[in-house]
């Protein structure tokens, strides 16, 4: 189980620590996390595992989790994209093309398991904007298809 929490006291107050740990420990001879560990992934966010977690598993199951919810973010917006190419900007539609995805990628976040950590926003942010982007460039590639076959 992953727990995540910006508050210090609130980690400290609840936990036993080294001089503890001992008592706690299931398996005193196997390789175990201590009762918390502070682990920093790739993507910067600061996360607390519980005893006896493999952390490695822990943090490639978040990685994971966050590379897919990435690639639907991308393929999800690959329509409203090439929908957005066609509309004349800040029109109703455009804006419409633009905005109709958000609820679907916070769908994304709350049953992909990625959360509202401040860090997987760059990530899937991009993943929105470079949806849009191909999408649009589709249709234009279309377009230039379709006329040169005329």
């Amino acid at each position: 189980m992953l727990l995540i929490s910006g508050n210090r006291e609130e980690i400290e107050g609840h936990f036993p620590y080294s001089n503890e740990f001992s008592r706690v420990a299931p398996h005193p001879t196997k390789k175990v996390l201590s009762d918390r560990v502070s682990l920093v992934p790739l993507i910067g966010t600061k996360f607390q595992i519980r005893e006896g977690v493999d952390s490695r598993k822990m943090l490639y199951k978040l990685k994971m989790k966050l590379l897919v919810g990435s690639i639907l973010v991308l393929m999800l917006n690959l329509p409203f994209g090439y929908w957005r190419a066609r509309t004349k900007t800040f029109s109703a539609q455009w804006l419409l093309a633009i905005h109709l995805p958000v609820p679907l990628v916070v769908f994304i976040r709350i049953f992909g398991g990625i959360g509202f950590q401040f860090a997987t926003y760059p990530l899937l942010a991009g993943s929105f904007f470079t949806g849009q982007w191909v999408g649009g460039r589709l249709r234009d590639w279309r377009q230039n298809q379709e006329s040169a076959r005329d």
